[in-house]
């Protein structure tokens, strides 16, 4: 008993709440594993990148994808949804169906009796909506959020750094976890992942088909796969960083589409600059 008593003093390890949660969240963690309806390998946190270039490489000749799971990631849903290739054939128009759901949102959050879903509205309260935001009736989906954008300047690509990536290493417990698992979906194509999660749909975060068509654009234009999926964050290992300022830029005008709410206090001629050079982009909804 004197190894239990070095470990959490005096205190019974039921009375101390970090502990009560460390065990809530393993016994968690078991049972996802228990459940869990496709293929794994249990791994050490901190190896998880280097895990997943390895299988990344045989998904591409077998046929499915990798994805790295972890203690906060959720369970699958028992009968999973997918949508149809053609839902999500057209990236752009997609996006821009995005924004104009978003600037409805916002315009009805001021107008109390309006239909509050985007997808019930009446085209002329869509148009009312839209008209009322001056970006967007400017140039379309780029410029909205145009203001995080309006003073960035270029700056050099920082030094290229191996694949990491955050959702293995939770500031909560002060590095990786102990252990995470790294799935093979039986889809040759990683942004269906978003499809079989149902990943998406609450708050501000895309609807799953939404989540997916972004990815099948970064898949197509940079060569990302999404990699991890915790409950509320993605995270996509990267192949081909954009190479110039105007690319990096375009894409971190996706980034912040996909996912504003992450950028709030994000330094943008920075974050373009990092771009050029990072081997994962890491998405956080609340």
């Amino acid at each position: 008993m004197r190894w239990l008593k070095s470990l959490f003093g005096q205190r019974k390890p039921a009375d101390d709440p970090q502990v009560a949660a460390r065990i809530r969240q393993e016994a968690d963690w078991q049972r996802l594993l228990a459940g869990w309806p496709y293929p794994l390998r249990l791994i050490p946190g901190a190896e998880g990148a280097a895990a997943w270039q390895d299988e990344a490489l045989i998904g591409a000749r077998e046929g499915f994808s990798p994805i790295i799971i972890t203690p906060r990631t959720p369970q699958l849903p028992e009968v999973p949804t997918a949508e149809a290739d053609t839902a999500i054939e057209a990236p752009d128009a997609i996006v821009d169906a995005y924004v104009r759901s978003q600037i409805y949102e916002n315009w009805t959050r001021q107008r109390p009796g309006v239909t509050p879903l985007f997808r019930d509205a009446l085209p002329e309260e869509v148009a009312a909506a839209l008209a009322s935001n001056a970006d967007y009736a400017k140039g379309g989906a780029y410029t909205y959020e145009a203001e995080a954008f309006a003073d960035i300047i270029e700056m050099p690509p920082p030094p290229a750094e191996p694949l990491a990536f955050a959702a293995v290493n939770p500031l909560a417990l002060n590095g990786p976890f102990p252990q995470v698992a790294i799935t093979r979906l039986p889809v040759a194509e990683s942004w269906r992942a978003a499809l079989l999660f149902q990943f998406g749909g609450w708050n501000a975060t895309p609807r799953p088909e939404e989540v997916a068509a972004f990815a099948r654009r970064w898949k197509r234009l940079h060569g990302a796969d999404i990699a991890c999926i915790n409950e509320d964050t993605l995270e996509f290992a990267v192949e081909r960083p954009p190479t110039t300022f105007e690319e990096a830029k375009r894409l971190a005008q996706e980034h912040v589409l996909f996912c504003g709410e992450g950028f709030a206090d994000v330094d943008m001629s920075d974050y373009i600059a990092t771009l050029r050079s990072q081997r994962s982009w890491f998405f956080w909804w609340d």
